[in-house]
């Protein structure tokens, strides 16, 4: 993938390190966002708890 980019340190080649990540982190916005509009909404009363689970794990991503 394009965020991925290959870490050479002298002939070693060390693996890949995360590059750029502007459009995850845009993912991960709306995703929160829709998740908080969901959890206002008067129908969440059976999916309550996954959502609450959803924007726990999300928040801790963002960090």
């Amino acid at each position: 993938s394009e965020n991925f980019l290959k870490y050479v340190k002298g002939n070693q080649d060390r693996g890949f390190v995360l590059g750029a990540c502007d459009e995850v982190l845009q993912a991960l916005d709306d995703h929160t966002m829709a998740l908080q509009s969901m959890a206002g909404s008067r129908f969440i009363g059976p999916f309550l708890s996954t959502v609450q689970q959803w924007e726990k794990s999300l928040s801790l991503i963002a960090e």
